[in-house]
């Protein structure tokens, strides 16, 4: 069994300079930002409308989808308040306003179903689902708004 070397025998060694290690912060950033950009993708590329709002109800963020839907552009929606998107259908009974108050409230929401006001002031029927998006403390910051048209019956 070969005996361990003392410590001025280990410093006797040939160790690699600096220059045979290689810095892999670059690799590491790179890599976050490749990640960064295919996150980005799949939310902008979506085939759902996504608006992000603040919890003052205010639109802050949106994907290429909801741009279609609404017919606003990122530019034109960004501040808007998300209840300027909708409309009271007069059969709702106040409806919409029930949905956002719960949806500020810090309530998860699937599937209701609301009357989207287009940019051109015509109606349509939308599927609303919405979650909290909370901070590291649990306290609710945002709130990621996922708007379909309904799939039409034949």
């Amino acid at each position: 069994m070969a005996e361990k070397p003392t410590f001025p025998e280990f410093e006797q060694r040939d160790l690699p300079d600096e220059s045979q290690f290689t810095d892999v912060t670059e690799c590491k950033s790179g890599a976050l930002d490749k990640g960064k950009d295919k996150v980005r993708s799949l939310y902008q590329e979506a085939p759902l409308a996504y608006f992000r709002v603040g919890m003052d109800g205010t639109i802050d963020d949106c994907n290429k989808m909801a741009e279609q839907l609404s017919g606003y552009s990122m530019e034109e929606v960004h501040g808007k308040n998300m209840r300027e998107l909708f409309a009271e259908a007069p059969e709702s009974g106040g409806k919409s306003e029930a949905i956002f108050d719960r949806i500020l409230q810090d309530d998860t929401v699937h599937n209701e179903r609301v009357r989207m006001v287009k940019k051109d002031g015509l109606p349509t029927w939308a599927s609303l689902s919405a979650k909290a998006i909370k901070d590291s403390d649990g306290k609710t910051t945002k709130v990621l708004l996922m708007i379909r048209l309904p799939v039409s019956r034949k």
